[in-house]
């Protein structure tokens, strides 16, 4: 008999068809006797961004075995355990994504394997018995009051006492070991929950240089406690931080507080607490959270813009070490970021790009801490965990990826931004989407093969692994997966035309899709889209078809004298996938027919330009410090006379 758990409340739904009707048929209430089956450990986003990587696990608490067989999860993943499944008493289970690669990682099997993914920011999974009744169910986040660091950055998320309330999040912490403890003790048993650091308040939250920052926060009654802050990347200075008669609401009443001495326009404060309850020690941010610290920015009243300001923060040695070394590996280095008052601390910055690698001038990959998304107030279309700061201080690559959503393909949101670094002026740049994490999403390409180009035109290599090895394309997705997919696509296209070639194409090609990515690289004359700069995506799962996605629009709108690729009326110069598309006349007529509508649309006297203006109207007064700060073009000028040239070379009739 299954020996269901006291705090499980939830309810069980089973279908049934009754004189062809559907009928949602309510069972019992999960209640019963202590003990039992419970979701213990959950590695929902695994160090490794390796789906195959991640687990779940159950724990038996009884003092006996249970037999599982026929138990299946109704929600968050899929999955049967299969007959003469039996969790010994005191015992676990562990349910893996992938058991191959489960093995490799964990030096172990896992007990059974799931369907499906956990996900990587939160869902239900429920556990539910061969008559589907509900034994165990678990709404995990990865933002708080959950723990954050579980989410990608080692820990996995445990349950600190197995009688305890999993639903509640306090119930959970992040494991002391990187990749957790699957089938074994969790490395937080018997640690209890801690008590909890709540309405923490800094006033103001936009200081001025005159004013100095109040800290305060309920904290357990009785408990003693410090306040640690730090300006800018000095030590961190600590002072007592007391439940007095100076303290919001007078001595006694649990709200404790101190006071930060007032700092110039600019500047970055941090700041954390740290407190004692008898034996029991506990924080905010809490353990397990990602950022160490809360902070606020002094209000620069020197700073105007019409613009979103940026205030990035990243200590002189880090910037340096950076710049000097890691501008080709990728390597990041701690940062801050505010926007509007937000602080948020625990970013990682790395360089990004190809050839704008070594500009002085470099493109940034920002990754927010664990559990943290970047809105830019609101302004982005949904909040980002990652996302690209780039360097762009002219419109070309806010015009084109305008075209491009316009035009109905996948585009990205970009929007021209002012960056302060460390209280001083750094850029106009661009806060833009990347074609990873949130964007997948949003999209409904998470679970696609996706390929990121860095050079190769989609061309044939002698096997998959010589096609990895030449490292023409980054694998973003399906990691655990190898290159097949990918090496069959460029093995076909870069051959002569035949019917089997063509018979491939129609049964594999998203037609429309390519056809509409090949007339808008005509449309704003994307030169710089054959060796690289694009996207290889397939709908596994599903219709099983290739798609090609745009990037790196910086270069575009340009013209032959300048870039040597003559009329460009077809996107052809180099890549093999659309030099293939265009072998047969049937694509080559459906081609001509979209950049003639694209034409329509887009190439009206003066439209190019109009938007060009509308947005320099915003950014001139930071365009012109950016040009005396780093070099490059002067506003408007530039980029007015590449779009006074019609990206076609004339309209196509």
């Amino acid at each position: 008999m299954a020996i269901q758990r006291t705090r499980s409340v939830a309810l069980a739904l089973t279908l049934t068809m009754t004189c062809g009707a559907l009928v949602v048929v309510q069972a019992a209430p999960a209640y019963a006797d202590p003990g039992g089956i419970v979701i213990s450990e959950l590695n929902y986003h695994a160090v490794s961004d390796v789906d195959g990587d991640d687990f779940l696990e159950l724990s038996n608490t009884s003092a006996a075995s249970i037999d599982v067989s026929g138990w299946s999860f109704s929600a968050g993943v899929t999955g049967t355990l299969p007959a003469g499944t039996v969790i010994p008493a005191n015992g676990y289970l562990v349910v893996g994504k992938d058991a191959a690669r489960f093995q490799l990682t964990y030096g172990f099997a896992p007990d059974a394997v799931y369907g499906g993914n956990l996900s990587n920011s939160g869902e239900t999974v429920t556990l539910v018995d061969g008559a589907l009744a509900v034994i165990d169910t678990v709404t995990y986040a990865d933002v708080a009051p959950w723990p954050t660091s579980p989410d990608a950055t080692g820990p996995t998320l445990e349950l600190r006492d197995l009688l305890s309330d999993n639903t509640l999040p306090e119930s959970w912490g992040a494991s002391v070991a990187t990749g957790g403890t699957p089938k074994a003790v969790n490395s937080i048993n018997g640690t209890g929950v801690p008590p909890a650091i709540t309405e923490t308040l800094a006033t103001p939250a936009r200081p001025t240089p005159s004013q100095a920052v109040v800290v305060s926060a309920r904290l357990q009654p009785g408990s003693t406690a410090t306040l640690s802050y730090k300006i800018m990347f000095a030590a961190d200075v600590a002072i007592p931080f007391l439940d007095d008669a100076a303290s919001p609401g007078g001595a006694g009443d649990g709200v404790y507080a101190a006071t930060i001495p007032a700092q110039s326009g600019g500047k970055l404060i941090r700041y954390r607490i740290d407190a004692m309850a008898g034996s029991k020690a506990y924080s905010m941010p809490a353990a397990g959270e990602s950022m160490r610290y809360r902070g606020v920015v002094v209000r620069d009243s020197a700073v105007t813009s019409q613009l979103p300001v940026i205030e990035w923060f990243m200590d002189d040695a880090v910037y340096a070490d950076i710049l000097a070394n890691h501008r080709l590996d990728d390597v990041a280095g701690a940062a801050v970021w505010a926007y509007n008052g937000e602080v948020i601390d625990g970013v990682q910055m790395s360089v990004r790009g190809n050839s704008s690698r070594t500009d002085a001038k470099v493109n940034w990959k920002v990754v927010m801490p664990a559990g943290y998304k970047f809105d830019l107030g609101g302004q982005l279309p949904y909040a980002l965990d990652k996302f690209a700061l780039q360097n762009y201080s002219a419109n070309f690559a806010d015009v084109g990826w305008s075209t491009v959503k316009a035009a109905g393909a996948r585009g990205l949101s970009i929007i021209p931004v002012r960056t302060q670094r460390n209280a001083a002026f750094w850029s106009l740049g661009r806060i833009m989407e990347t074609e990873d994490g949130s964007w997948r999403t949003a999209q409904g390409v998470k679970n696609w093969a996706i390929y990121k180009a860095d050079g190769g035109a989609v061309g044939k290599t002698a096997s998959p692994a010589a096609l990895k090895a030449a490292l023409w394309l980054d694998k973003k997705t399906r990691e655990d997966e190898d290159f097949t997919d990918v090496w069959t696509l460029s093995n076909t296209v870069d051959a002569p035309a035949s019917a089997a070639q063509q018979a491939w194409i129609y049964e594999n090609v998203n037609v429309p899709e390519l056809i509409n990515y090949m007339a808008i690289n005509s449309i704003m004359r994307h030169q710089d889209s054959g060796w690289y700069n694009w996207w290889l995506a397939r709908d596994t799962e599903g219709t099983g078809r290739w798609e090609m996605w745009h990037w790196d629009l910086n270069w575009i709108f340009t013209v032959p004298a300048s870039d040597g690729k003559g009329l460009f009326l077809t996107p052809d110069t180099s890549n093999r996938f659309t030099q293939a598309m265009l072998k047969y006349p049937e694509f080559k007529e459906m081609f001509y027919r979209r950049l003639s509508t694209l034409s329509d649309q887009f190439l009206a006297a003066g439209q190019f330009e109009a938007q060009w203006d509308a947005i320099s109207t915003k950014t001139t007064p930071e365009w012109n410090l950016d040009r005396a700060k780093w070099g490059g073009y002067t506003p408007h000028r530039h980029g007015r006379l590449s779009l006074r040239a019609s990206p076609t070379g004339g309209r196509p009739s």
